[in-house]
């Protein structure tokens, strides 16, 4: 048996690791498919860190196949990226830019009791 576990929840634009777990006794290769397909330049190793995310990656499920030396092979179930639902950093921004309060100077001198008109130039 072989079960794919993703590390935690997928955002785009971050990366993203899946590790594996097996019941073959000896492992000693991995492959790391993404529709049923190997990805070109995924380690064999039973851990694989995902690039940034995109789009692409939430919609596809991936998989990994082992190898073990006293020639078994399994395949894992695919699983789904679990994603979450994230602003894209740009309007998260402009949120908070539109949320903080500005005090123009002027007020801020108006309202100081201690301020002297001496005080303010120099």
């Amino acid at each position: 048996m072989v079960t794919v576990t993703v590390a935690d929840k997928a955002i785009i634009g971050f990366h993203l690791s899946l590790g594996v777990t097996t019941t073959i006794r000896r492992p000693f290769r991995w492959h790391w498919l993404r529709n049923g397909i190997l990805i070109p330049g995924a380690p064999s190793a039973c851990a694989y860190a995902l690039p940034p995310l995109t789009q692409r990656d939430l919609d596809s499920k991936f998989s990994c196949r082992v190898y073990g030396l006293d020639g078994e092979v399994e395949t894992s179930e695919e699983v789904e990226l679990n994603p979450k639902v994230v602003e894209p950093v740009a309007e998260q921004v402009k949120k908070e830019a539109e949320s903080e309060v500005v005090v123009p100077a002027a007020e801020q001198v108006e309202n100081k009791e201690d301020t002297h008109v001496g005080d303010l130039q120099s």
